[in-house]
């Protein structure tokens, strides 16, 4: 039986949705997505295919505990240099 892995992804863009929808639409993935986070505020607030997108600052311990995230994945194709650190 294949046991799931609950799953945030940093970045509710292109690449985050590609990824959501590529783990929803696969029989055979050992993830399920269960929240975004975003530091857009048109996509804060939203929901997308039923996965909710929080804003960086409410990444919280709490909210990884209440959506029991196992595991978070970046999913951001380009980062400047001043946000990595």
């Amino acid at each position: 039986m294949l046991t799931l892995r609950l799953k945030l992804i940093i970045g509710a863009g292109d690449a985050g949705v590609g990824l959501m929808e590529e783990l929803q639409n696969n029989n055979n993935a050992a993830y399920t997505p269960v929240c975004f986070v975003d530091i857009n505020a048109k996509k804060v607030g939203r929901e997308i295919n039923s996965v909710p997108v929080y804003p960086a600052d409410e990444a919280t311990f709490d909210i990884l505990a209440d959506f029991g995230v196992q595991e978070i994945v970046f999913a951001l194709p380009t980062v400047d240099a001043q946000k990595k650190t």
